[in-house]
């Protein structure tokens, strides 16, 4: 007859961390199983915002030229730059360009998509009442979808509201 004797210490102690290595191991399998199946959209958004945000940064970059110019110049500015019209930024008058600061100012002609924005400028004598400048601006980007929609849809303005341009 075959007796058995009691595990020692010593047999427990050598399958105790063969056990825990194979629980790591599983664990780890799973780990990587998920992070293979979860689709990382989570990039493209936070591609989608950082665009939107360069684009209104732009915006606000080129609405200040803008006024600065109408502020500083303002024969220069009213003989040369159309009003009541639509016109893209990278039509401006090059004697309005050249009143802005110094430095690459292309890129606040464009959005971050590299598409130029689109402005309505309205010289009014009591403008200056209201934005402490002698116009109004209307500025927008085409936005992600690549659509000019006037200010409306997925465009991005330097308003809060939207405005038509018809």
């Amino acid at each position: 007859m075959v007796q058995y004797l009691p595990a020692t210490q010593s047999s427990r102690s050598s399958i105790e961390p063969m056990s825990k290595r194979v629980v790591i191991f599983v664990l780890l399998g799973v780990a990587v199983i998920l992070f293979l199946l979860i689709p990382r959209n989570d990039i493209a958004r936070r591609q989608a915002v950082a665009m939107r945000g360069q684009t209104r940064f732009r915006i606000g970059a080129l609405q200040m030229w803008l006024f600065r110019a109408a502020g500083v110049y303002p024969e220069v500015f009213s003989r040369v730059m159309p009003t009541n019209v639509a016109l893209e930024a990278t039509s401006l008058p090059k004697d309005v360009i050249a009143t802005f600061l110094e430095g690459d100012k292309s890129e606040c002609l464009t959005d971050a998509w590299g598409r130029p924005f689109h402005l309505i400028m309205t010289l009014k004598p009591g403008a200056e009442q209201t934005n402490g400048y002698p116009c109004e601006l209307f500025i927008w980007s085409d936005g992600p979808n690549a659509v000019n929609e006037n200010g409306k849809g997925d465009d991005i303005t330097n308003t809060t509201t939207n405005r038509s341009t018809n």
